[in-house]
């Protein structure tokens, strides 16, 4: 029995070394071995049901504004698997959803709080960010090999301890999910500077970057109950989005006077 555990702990070691890459414009680490293919299937069901749920609004001046800013970020953002689509939907809350296939959901109330051009790049620029350094298929790999990986050392746990096996799932579990929780709140903050970046290399100055989550702190402390639940209860403290924002800044401002020198 311990032969077989110490057989599967190898083989998810391996697979963890050998699925490790950088996202190069933070230098962070990330595992994934979740194909790009498999990854854009999930996209295209997860949006299928998620449109059904939603009402496309109609309003021109939405769409107007939308693919101005689009038309430049899609010059820059390198996401060549992506199979981007922009769809405006009907709902005041000033969110935006992209899956990884490049499909992305645009709130109405999103174009409320974002009132410039520059605001807007910048809500969009996050999410585009998720989908260039393939925030999905981080997280579901991470969340199957690190399942299999705490289910086996639980397994190894209770074979020399004798502990309980629901004991130590149950463990195992709150370990894992608590693992998740930190590696979503990390990719948020890196989706809001790769955001600021790709911002800048449109030619958007970045510091309006800095104006649009000022201006979502003061949504989310006016609306408080709209931001404990759901996406929302996983994602940092704005205070800390804002932070990320500051420290990307410098490296966003020589991009972007470069650009429009």
């Amino acid at each position: 029995m311990k032969k077989t555990l110490f057989i599967f702990l190898g083989a998810v070691l391996g697979m963890l070394t050998t699925n490790c890459s950088v996202v190069p414009e933070t230098g962070r680490n990330q595992f994934n071995y979740i194909s790009e293919k498999r990854e854009s299937k999930l996209g295209k069901r997860a949006w299928r049901r998620y449109e059904k749920k939603r009402t496309i609004a109609s309003d021109p001046k939405y769409n107007s504004s939308l693919n101005r800013v689009v038309g430049r970020m899609l010059r820059v953002v390198n996401a060549p698997n992506a199979k981007w689509e922009f769809v405006v939907f009907l709902d005041d809350k000033p969110n935006a959803v992209v899956l990884p296939n490049g499909k992305m959901g645009i709130n109405t109330g999103l174009f409320h709080l974002a009132e410039t051009e520059g605001c807007l790049a910048a809500a969009i620029g996050h999410e585009m960010g998720h989908v260039k350094a393939r925030h999905v298929a981080e997280r579901l790999s991470n969340k199957k090999a690190g399942s299999t990986a705490a289910f086996l050392a639980g397994l190894a746990l209770q074979q020399s301890t004798g502990i309980p096996a629901g004991a130590v799932n149950a463990g195992v579990y709150i370990a894992n999910s608590g693992r998740m929780i930190v590696l979503t709140k990390r990719q948020e903050l890196e989706a809001d500077q790769l955001g600021v970046l790709l911002m800048a290399e449109a030619g958007y100055d970045p510091r309006e970057a800095l104006t649009f989550w000022i201006k979502m702190k003061g949504y989310i402390e006016a609306h408080p109950d709209q931001f404990k639940s759901g996406i929302f209860a996983s994602h940092p403290p704005i205070e800390k989005r804002i932070e990320a924002v500051q420290e990307i800044m410098p490296q966003a401002l020589v991009v972007y006077h470069e650009v429009v020198k």
